[in-house]
């Protein structure tokens, strides 16, 4: 990063800006006044009949000048808020890039290491069959990070048509964890709440925000045992999914930028930044909404999904 003085920062070229249109615009006016008033005091002097006083066109002349000023100084205010937004989103998307990265490179080593093992040495048929298992879930992983972007653009441009299907949330939700055991290793997962719950949904992209919210709660988890408690709740005229963490929590301004696109909590460098965002949107394209709620900084984090029931959802 290039070092640069303080007064060639953008802010201090702003406060520069805006302290010398109000200065210049303070000097005219005051210029003005005084010469006005001595121009009265000229004509007092000399004893001429002449009734002089600053002209109503003059004050016009004034104020329109305070109201460019104000028009300008508000127009600088927002270029410099346009340069902080963009400033910014260049630093989302630079991390996004190194945590996607980081994401698509390490299946594609693992991968490569496990098709360079087979090729190089005679195994016995059960440890090629472990490697082949690893492998597919490699691919897994690489198919699910590519299928995310790809789906969120579609969602993005409003291009994405659900697939609605039944899902009894009761054989869905074990199933998730089942089929992403090597994803959720050592993670204690307990599913709890009412029963015979069905939604309908789009299978993957349901899957898809479920994934997401499990995976968020093992990144941004620095205890020793990750823990994670899904409770179902059937209301009545909705369907209520809680996920509930023992991860580091949420201070107050994150509750509000989790759900930005590539938005990362700080303390934590992995991860793509997209996962919450994505979550949001599957939960809006599907008529639902997604919140979060923390007791503060290292006691946790709880993600509301809920969806109305109706002509997406019912019991």
């Amino acid at each position: 990063m290039i070092n640069t003085r303080w007064y060639t920062h953008p802010f201090a070229i702003f406060c520069f800006t805006i302290l010398a249109l109000g200065s210049a615009l303070t000097i005219y006016i005051t210029t003005f006044i005084k010469i006005d008033d001595a121009f009265s005091k000229f004509i007092k002097q000399q004893n001429l009949d002449v009734f002089y006083k600053l002209s109503s066109t003059a004050w016009v002349t004034i104020i329109v000048l305070s109201i460019l000023f104000a028009l300008v100084a508000c127009g600088l205010v927002l270029v410099y808020i346009y340069y902080k937004k963009v400033v910014e989103l260049y630093h989302m998307q630079k991390n996004f890039l190194n945590g996607f990265t980081h994401e698509l490179k390490t299946p594609v080593t693992s991968l490569k290491l496990f098709i360079e093992t087979l090729s190089l040495h005679e195994l016995p048929r059960e440890e090629q069959l472990k490697c082949i298992e690893f492998m597919k879930k490699d691919t897994d992983r690489l198919s699910h990070n590519i299928s995310q972007i790809l789906n969120l653009g579609k969602m993005e441009d409003k291009k994405y048509s659900l697939d609605l299907s039944k899902i009894y949330l009761s054989d869905f939700l074990p199933g998730i964890v089942r089929k992403n055991a090597h994803t959720l290793k050592d993670v204690d997962i307990k599913i709890t709440g009412a029963k015979d719950v069905v939604v309908f949904a789009d299978y993957a992209l349901f899957e898809s925000l479920v994934m997401n919210l499990l995976s968020n709660a093992v990144v941004y988890n620095d205890k020793d045992k990750v823990k994670i408690v899904i409770h179902i709740t059937d209301m009545k005229d909705e369907v209520k999914i809680s996920f509930s963490d023992n991860g580091i929590g949420l201070q107050g301004a994150d509750k509000n930028k989790i759900f930005k696109k590539y938005y990362r909590v700080k303390k934590v460098v992995k991860g793509s930044g997209i996962g919450l965002y994505l979550a949001q949107h599957i939960a809006k394209l599907h008529k639902g909404s997604l919140t979060a709620e923390s007791s503060g900084e290292g006691k946790g984090s709880v993600f509301y999904m809920k969806f109305k029931k109706g002509s997406y959802y019912a019991i």
